[in-house]
């Protein structure tokens, strides 16, 4: 339980207790005003989790055109103040610091983005449950292993996405791709990413964000050799995806990206 609901329940039997302990009250009429405390409580944090869902997803599109423009600092500073704060609500805190490995892992801090999503799994599970990311959780730390070229960890964190998927964000299939292509292209089968491209690629397109279309765009063109169909918004936009795969630095310096 959150802190403040578990000092409002243990203030609220408190005060009951001792209305009851000096008679100011009988034991029915503590209970029912017990009640009635209970639920107005409970009502008034429904009603400000709401309020405050609604800015963080206000306040989310602002961060994601500053990912779009590589303004990472930036990025990670707007999602991180929503994420602090012992009454923000546990799947608003969930959202922010998937959001915020996400831009670390995008600036190319891989290790720092699996340390964030080890402590995002290890204490806002509840929280990425509640907003379908506990797959894309997973699946991102196996991007990230694969980026580093720790192909069984990437495996077996894309198998584990597998067995959250009956809950997955609209993205999953698109996240999923990202993973298993780069994992594919970097066991030497370039060929099975590429045909999985082709095959599904309208899907990736519509179901997921720019931020994962657009890399995945640079790896569908290396899977298939062929020169990718964008350039880089910023300089350095693709950069993530080379830090620790020198075919794929190669590939970028060649198409000048």
């Amino acid at each position: 339980m959150k802190p403040v609901p578990l000092i409002i329940a243990i203030s609220i039997g408190l005060l009951v207790g001792l209305a009851t302990t000096f008679e100011l009250v009988t034991v029915p009429q503590a209970a029912i005003a017990a009640g009635v405390a209970v639920v107005i409580w409970i009502l008034a944090y429904a009603a400000f989790a709401r309020i405050h869902a609604k800015a963080f997803n206000a306040g989310s599109v602002e961060a994601m055109e500053m990912l779009s423009r590589g303004e990472y600092d930036q990025a990670i500073l707007h999602w991180g103040r929503w994420g602090q704060g012992v009454t923000v609500p546990g799947v608003v805190i969930a959202a922010t610091w998937q959001n915020i490995a996400w831009v670390t892992l995008r600036r190319g801090e891989l290790r720092k983005a699996l340390e964030l999503y080890a402590m995002l799994e290890r204490t806002h599970l509840r929280g990425l449950k509640a907003n379908k990311l506990d797959s894309i959780c997973a699946l991102d730390r196996g991007l990230c292993h694969a980026l580093l070229g720790e192909l069984e960890p990437a495996r077996h964190a894309v198998a584990e996405a597998g067995m959250r998927s009956v809950r997955a964000h609209g993205s999953y299939a698109a996240g999923k791709a990202f993973a298993e292509a780069v994992i594919a292209c970097r066991d030497g089968r370039a060929a099975v990413a590429a045909k999985l491209f082709d095959e599904h690629w309208s899907e990736y397109e519509s179901s997921a964000t720019a931020d994962v279309t657009r890399p995945l765009r640079i790896v569908r063109a290396f899977a298939s050799q062929t020169a990718p169909s964008i350039t880089a918004a910023y300089p350095g936009e693709f950069a993530f995806l080379a830090v620790s795969w020198p075919e794929m630095a190669a590939f970028l310096e060649t198409h000048s990206l």
